[in-house]
């Protein structure tokens, strides 16, 4: 069984290999489980904005600071 950091790891392999759909996958899968994990919401904001959907990137990026104003 694959746990929620090892998603996140694979997550943050795709983005930094430019697979960013199948990055953006694996952190929706992440959020299924926990809505507020904010580094796959941080991900995943990322993401969108690298692929220039800024209305979603803001959503997830503002939910991610919401989530853990510490590292913002």
């Amino acid at each position: 069984m694959t746990t929620v950091t090892q998603s996140l790891e694979r997550a943050v392999q795709h983005h930094r290999a430019g697979e960013l759909e199948q990055s953006e996958r694996l952190c929706q899968e992440i959020l299924r489980v926990d809505p507020g994990h904010a580094d796959a919401l941080n991900l995943l904001g990322v993401s969108l904005h690298q692929r220039r959907q800024s209305d979603a990137a803001v959503h997830f990026l503002s939910r991610a600071v919401a989530a853990n104003n510490r590292a913002a």
